[in-house]
């Protein structure tokens, strides 16, 4: 999957001009930047976090059963996977990041490598649980309103 049609719906959203490959605008009152890395990245920044979001798609076989039972996905489209490179302690960015993402992905697959305090993403969003893709595990959350 492309990035492209999701940085155009965050341009219009945003109602911004110009090149949607890299997007500074303002979300629940944070400064966001989005920047389109490859088609199947994109790297979100705020002053407090850092972290890429990777199509599915790259990791993911689609007709996999087993990963759509784990899951319980319909589009494989609407499912990303999550790369926290930098977040400040005692910042409530990493919870808007995943509002603003979750507007639009409906499954966020956050990078079981990392020892991440899952807190501030559950306030916008549900833990399903964990999930194994290539020997790589994942923490599963989802949008509240897909379920």
């Amino acid at each position: 999957m492309e990035f492209d049609f999701f940085l155009r719906v965050m341009q219009d959203r945003f109602n911004m001009d110009g090149d949607y490959h890299s997007l500074e605008f303002m979300f629940s009152d944070t400064r966001f930047n989005m920047k389109k890395m490859s088609d199947s990245h994109i790297l979100v920044e705020t002053d407090a976090i850092k972290l890429t979001i990777e199509s599915a798609h790259s990791k993911i076989d689609g007709n996999d059963e087993d990963f759509a039972s784990m899951i319980n996905f319909t589009r494989l489209s609407r499912v990303v996977i999550i790369e926290v490179i930098n977040v400040k302690k005692d910042s409530n960015d990493l919870a808007k990041a995943v509002e603003l993402i979750l507007s639009y992905f409906h499954i966020l697959l956050f990078e079981d490598s990392k020892n991440l305090d899952t807190g501030h993403i559950e306030i916008h969003a549900i833990k399903l649980g964990k999930a194994t893709v290539n020997n790589q595990g994942f923490q599963v959350f989802s949008d509240p309103s897909t379920l």
